[in-house]
């Protein structure tokens, strides 16, 4: 593509890390028959523009730009300078005749396609030069991580469907590149709340992938394909194909394997799920095992296999070891990553609702408050981690009666989640359905009645009428009718 027109051309690679960047950067360079000038965006040399210019019209050449500088905060970083820059003088790029290639991380990509609107309408190809996917999270680590902006979202999703356009449009696709684009599209899809989309392309990508020698690859399919089984609600689904996958990752790497013990993690939430405590906890207790010999006690993959076990704990009621493996977890990550990390925050977060469950009220508000503001700092106030605090620290100011308080919370979060993640996602059904309970409390049942209802259609559209959110909201739904209009003896 660099080489074939003597026209401008403007080409985005994505990249994961800067070794990557430098093997593939040196075999395009290889590969074409251009003189390459490279330059580091960083510093005080943040604008391509003006390196663009001041290079001559000929002979041609392909400029390699790869951005270095800070990505955050947003509005202040050095990314969004560079964005600010390319979009306002876009028309620059015309003046000479060079092919320039953009090397940037996917999160990037993403946010320029935000910022600046108008150069990325200018391009003339997307290529992915990134190896295997990344390690897929763990069902507790799904919000708490990985929820991140509607509209960043959205634009992932149309960044993996223009990868995936251009790939299928070559003489001879390569169909497991395919499959690992359309994973990261499921994955996407999930966090979005269009679950249905995202089975189908889950469902697609396993038959795909049953075609490859790659047994990884099958076996990442088959897990994402039961993980969104799961957030269905259809779990007897689900669960042969976690069993598939768990058969797999051993036959692939061994039961001393840290994939291994992900994979039981994944199977043992799904039978905790399914109620059947004793193997979970036993799965749970063997993943835990595996990662003290593979990774030692203070990796965070540890904590977070003791804090799922310690979930497991508390929903049996088990406090006391539950909050012992919470605390053990919780000072893990802070040792590991810092008190400044989203898995630090969102271990807090669940010993604070385990405290808030053992009626220590005043000890669980201050860990959610810390809780709040630590999303705040890391995450930012639009993120929808900061709304599911938010609504968590109003759940205790209403069982300690500051009912007023509290409705403001569950208002701000609600309107949070209305502002990123749409009306129709789960997370913004779930604080309608918290926000009505209240109401009923206060004894304003017609007010509650509406938010009931809308969360209930909301759950019907996106789970189905079977899944457990759903049954819980229409009980509640149908308890507030009952109370109000009273079947007579």
């Amino acid at each position: 593509m660099l080489e074939d027109t003597d026209s401008f051309v403007l080409a985005f690679i994505l990249y994961r890390d800067i070794n990557e960047q430098r093997e593939n950067a040196q075999r395009l360079k290889d590969l074409i028959d251009l003189p390459v000038t490279e330059v580091a965006l960083k510093g005080d040399n943040l604008n391509p523009v003006r390196t663009f210019l001041s290079l001559p019209k000929e002979p041609r050449q392909a400029i390699f730009f790869t951005f270095l500088g800070s990505s955050l905060p947003e509005g202040k970083s050095d990314f969004d300078k560079f964005a600010g820059y390319v979009n306002i003088q876009r028309e620059a790029f015309t003046d000479a005749p060079h092919a320039v290639v953009l090397w940037l991380r996917e999160e990037q990509l993403v946010r320029l396609m935000r910022r600046a609107p108008d150069f990325w309408a200018w391009r003339s190809g997307v290529f992915d030069v990134r190896g295997e996917l990344q390690p897929e999270t763990t069902y507790r680590e799904l919000e708490e991580v990985d929820a991140v902006e509607r509209g960043e979202l959205e634009h992932q999703v149309a960044l993996y469907r223009e990868i995936l356009k251009g790939q299928l449009e070559r003489y001879e696709p390569d169909l497991a590149y395919i499959a690992r684009t359309r994973l990261r599209l499921v994955e996407a899809l999930r966090k979005l709340g269009l679950y249905e989309e995202a089975l189908i392309e889950a469902q697609e990508v396993v038959a795909l992938a049953e075609g490859f020698s790659d047994e990884s690859l099958l076996d990442r399919a088959i897990n994402d394909l039961a993980v969104t089984y799961v957030t269905l609600g259809r779990y007897n689904e689900a669960e042969p194909l976690h069993r598939r996958s768990l058969t797999i990752t051993e036959r692939i790497w061994g039961k001393d394997h840290p994939a291994y013990a992900v994979r039981l993690n994944n199977l043992a939430t799904l039978l905790e799920m399914t109620g059947r405590y004793n193997e979970a906890e036993t799965m749970y207790r063997e993943a835990i095992s595996i990662g003290v010999k593979t990774l030692g006690e203070g990796h965070p993959n540890y904590a977070t296999w003791l804090n799922n076990l310690a979930g497991l704990l508390e929903s049996e009621a088990r406090f006391s070891e539950a909050e012992s493996l919470y605390r053990e977890a919780l000072e893990i990550n802070r040792e590991a990553l810092g008190e400044e990390h989203p898995n630090y925050a969102s271990e807090l977060n669940n010993l604070a609702v385990l405290l808030e469950r053992t009626n220590r009220y005043s000890e669980a508000e201050q860990f959610y408050r810390r809780a709040i503001d630590l999303a705040a700092n890391i995450l930012g106030k639009d993120h929808p981690s900061y709304a599911s605090r938010l609504a968590n620290l109003a759940r205790v100011l209403a069982k300690t009666g500051r009912y007023n308080e509290a409705e403001m919370l569950y208002r701000e979060a609600i309107t949070k989640d209305e502002q990123v993640l749409g009306r129709l996602h789960p997370n913004y059904a779930n604080k309608l359905y918290n926000l009505a309970s209240l109401l009923v409390d206060v004894e304003r049942r017609g007010e509650a009645e509406v938010l009931y209802r809308e969360a209930l259609d909301i759950c019907n559209n996106v789970f189905g009428t079977d899944h457990p959110n759903t049954r819980l909201v229409a009980q509640s739904y149908a308890h507030l009718k009952d109370l109000e209009h009273p079947s007579t003896p």
